[in-house]
């Protein structure tokens, strides 16, 4: 179950990758590039939280879920749940930072 979620977690971090282009004026694109993985790196620990509560219901539910044939619905809708909270707390903190965003 620890490789399930390993790859769910490197699945959402990737995801990130696809993110708009951040715009703030007079700021280098090494910089918005700096603000932009802090911001990552947040919202990486603001989820840990719910990764690790998904990891304790999995531990306990795993087996239940793959009888029944669900194991893979419930970790799709996990990781979907996570990468778009994901997301939103990277969006947020851009804009936080007084970046705009181009798409």
């Amino acid at each position: 179950m620890k490789k399930i979620l390993a790859s769910i977690t490197i699945a959402i971090l990737a995801g990130c990758a696809g993110t708009p282009e951040w715009i703030r004026q007079d700021t280098s694109p090494a910089q918005t590039t700096a603000e932009l993985a802090d911001c990552q790196q947040r919202a990486a620990h603001d989820v840990q939280r719910d990764i690790n509560m998904m990891s304790d219901t999995l531990a306990s539910r795993a087996l239940d879920w793959q009888r029944s044939g669900v194991l893979g619905i419930r970790l799709q809708e996990f990781a979907a749940e996570i990468q778009n909270r994901t997301s939103a707390l990277v969006h947020r903190c851009m804009i936080d930072k007084g970046f705009m965003s181009d798409g």
